[in-house]
């Protein structure tokens, strides 16, 4: 029986793969992306031989939008926190989703803001006509762009989004620094405070003119930052301990934007 399950679970890979090679072989720029079921993995291979970590790490696709439909926020959570794992995507972005049908507009937005304080590369929502008023509002209000322009989309301009996530982060800060909402020793902060601009405009010349080297130099700049920030968010934990996890969670992303954009200067 085991051999029979490796099988076919080698089968669906083997024609992701296939369709993957002959895709980018006739549209080297195409973006594949796949809908999965969430299930745990040795619980899903087991059921539907689906094993979408294989094509995330080999490079087959490159983004994974797993269906974690759930009623309520703490069960999303459950589901998608583990899906989130670098060593699950490789380089793939993943996108959990979020089903209107059968939720209130408020649970809908608690689930949105879910996934926002989780590390993924964005969100999907099921389907665009459950979308009223409420949440249209929401997300007038949380994108941070006027009318005139367009928020960037992560898995076309994973550079542009990484910049824009960390800026929206930074004005997070400066905000709850200026209302003396966040608890850091002052030498601390002056030094987290230098890393920061640096970093923020590392991000911007990535987005400006993208290239391996730029990239490295930002994928190191981003890896010291995120030490420095859980050394001097320690006071803030403390009070808040949510807050600094998501915003903790928030860095990942952008860590993963990254690593998906060297896969598009790549290819």
């Amino acid at each position: 029986w085991n051999q029979w399950l490796q099988f076919k679970t080698e089968q669906v890979t083997s024609f992701v793969a296939e369709v993957s090679h002959f895709l980018k072989q006739q549209k080297p720029n195409v973006i594949l992306s796949v809908a999965v079921f969430s299930n745990p993995e040795q619980e899903r291979v087991m059921k539907i031989q689906q094993q979408w970590e294989v094509w995330a790490k080999k490079g087959y696709v490159d983004l994974i939008v797993p269906m974690t439909y759930a009623m309520d926020t703490n069960r999303l959570q459950r589901i998608t926190q583990p899906l989130t794992q670098e060593q699950k995507l490789g380089s793939a972005l993943i996108s959990p989703s979020i089903k209107l049908l059968n939720i209130s507009e408020i649970v809908a937005i608690d689930q949105l803001q879910s996934l926002r304080d989780l590390p993924t590369g964005g969100y999907s929502i099921f389907a665009v006509e459950s979308i009223g008023n409420n949440l249209q509002n929401y997300f007038h209000r949380t994108q941070n762009h006027s009318s005139k322009t367009q928020p960037p989309i992560p898995y076309r301009q994973p550079f542009a989004a990484a910049h824009d996530r960390y800026l929206a982060l930074k004005r997070e800060w400066s905000f709850l620094l200026a209302n003396e909402q966040l608890w850091i020793r002052d030498g601390e902060l002056k030094s987290l405070s230098i890393q920061a601009e640096d970093l923020a405009q590392t991000l911007k010349q990535l987005e400006d003119n993208p290239s391996p080297q730029t990239l490295g130099i930002a994928q190191q700049k981003l890896a010291t930052f995120q030490k420095q920030f859980q050394i001097s968010m320690r006071l803030q934990a403390l009070e808040r301990p949510y807050q600094v996890s998501s915003w903790g969670n928030r860095l990942a992303s952008i860590e993963m934007l990254l690593r998906y954009g060297e896969r598009r200067i790549r290819n």
